[in-house]
């Protein structure tokens, strides 16, 4: 299965987008968690794929309900006057991922990869179970940033939870900086994917409350690629994980038999205003999807061309993967 997080009115675009070009794929392989006030709001899409509000799998954990939260808002314009002020207070939470493993456990799902909501996706629903189960030993699959060196992250756990995991290794100082797009999981059972996340959550716990240890921010967003390379490490090192590159298992035999392309990840422009500045478009226009098109209508051609056979029209980009 592939899982997804969405929060924010934005995200009503990509839901257009995704019913529009990987329907069936959409309904048959994708799981999108969102928050109780964008599950409400999300209503209208509810019957295009299973939509589960998350906070039914965190209100357990005090530490997310106070620190991980949200801006709240219907609709595009007041999301652009708010996101900013908001993040720079309440920086956007990237791990509030780790509570999907509440409900696949209970769902009995061990393998399954956590996508962005600008991840597209092939709407051949065969080759994507064929792709899932052609997993036959445990391991995990990301994009591999760099090799890093990460020891504030290695003695925080060393020093501030180990002694809750007396049976796991934190000492090994090398770990993989993985890019958060894709983040695949392929558990050996339920007692090892229990164990990642109690680890995680244990480490996201300690850091909020201490203000130290495992949460990079970035500008707008926490960032935990490395916490998440060094968990799999660990896995990889003491419970015998392999982890794989994502390009080499999405484009390769055994796991893509057809060499179609699977999936195909491009960062969005033309919802991610504030995101995006920087990226060379004019954003000089009205602060909405329909005015960044219009006024970026070639470049938005040409920044998408390389991988999409494109159908644009005034206020949505369709994007369906070439071969």
């Amino acid at each position: 299965m592939y899982i997804m997080f969405a929060t924010g009115p934005i995200q009503q675009y990509r839901f257009d987008l995704m019913k529009e070009t990987f329907p069936d794929t959409l309904r048959e392989m994708v799981i999108i968690f969102t928050t109780s006030y964008y599950y409400k709001l999300y209503k209208d899409y509810h019957d295009m794929c299973t939509f589960i509000n998350i906070d039914d799998y965190r209100n357990n954990s005090s530490i997310s309900l106070e620190y991980e939260l949200f801006l709240e808002v219907e609709t595009e314009p007041e999301y652009w006057d708010g996101i900013s002020t908001f993040c720079n207070k309440h920086k956007w939470p990237y791990d509030i991922q780790r509570f999907t493993f509440v409900y696949l456990l209970e769902k009995n799902i061990t393998n399954f990869a956590l996508i962005d909501t600008d991840v597209t996706l092939s709407n051949d629903v065969e080759q994507h179970k064929y792709f899932f189960k052609s997993f036959n030993s445990p391991c995990f699959y990301a994009t591999h940033m760099v090799h890093h060196e990460d020891k504030n992250t290695i003695n925080f756990l060393l020093n501030n939870i180990s002694n809750d995991f007396i049976k796991v290794d934190f000492s090994k100082e090398y770990t993989q900086q993985l890019d958060g797009w894709i983040r695949g999981f392929n558990f050996r059972n339920k007692t090892d994917m229990q164990l990642f996340f109690d680890i995680w959550e244990k480490a996201i716990e300690v850091s909020y409350r201490r203000g130290i240890g495992c949460i990079t921010a970035g500008e707008l967003i926490t960032d935990n690629n490395f916490l998440n390379g060094l968990l799999k490490g660990v896995f990889a090192n003491q419970f015998n994980y392999d982890i794989k590159h994502a390009y080499d298992v999405i484009s390769n035999k055994p796991y893509n038999i057809s060499g179609k392309t699977l999936l195909h990840h491009q960062n969005k422009i033309e919802d991610n205003l504030i995101f995006a500045r920087g990226t060379g478009f004019d954003f000089s226009g009205e602060r909405n999807i329909r005015s960044f098109i219009k006024t970026n209508r070639a470049k938005l051609l040409e920044y998408y061309s390389g991988a999409y056979n494109i159908r644009m029209t005034e206020d949505h980009i369709y994007l369906t993967l070439k071969s």
